[in-house]
């Protein structure tokens, strides 16, 4: 069991590291590069596609959380 929760807890620190460095991204590339979902199709696709998937990750982080409290109990 302490091996499940050390590497579930790993894993949740990766999903949380990647949603940080996504928001950091869309932050330079809208607020320095002027990329927002209107500017062209490029920005359009990449942030629907990327949104998509932190989202997704977001959701899986929630879950990954409630069987990480449940196996701490």
């Amino acid at each position: 069991m302490k091996a499940f929760t050390l590497w579930w807890s790993v894993t949740i620190l990766l999903g949380a590291i990647f949603l940080t460095d996504t928001g950091a991204e869309w932050y330079k590339l809208i607020v320095h590069h002027h990329l927002t979902i209107s500017t062209n199709l490029f920005g359009t696709t990449f942030y629907s596609l990327v949104g998509l998937h932190a989202t997704h990750v977001v959701v899986g982080l929630l879950m990954m959380l409630a069987v990480l409290a449940f196996s701490l109990t």
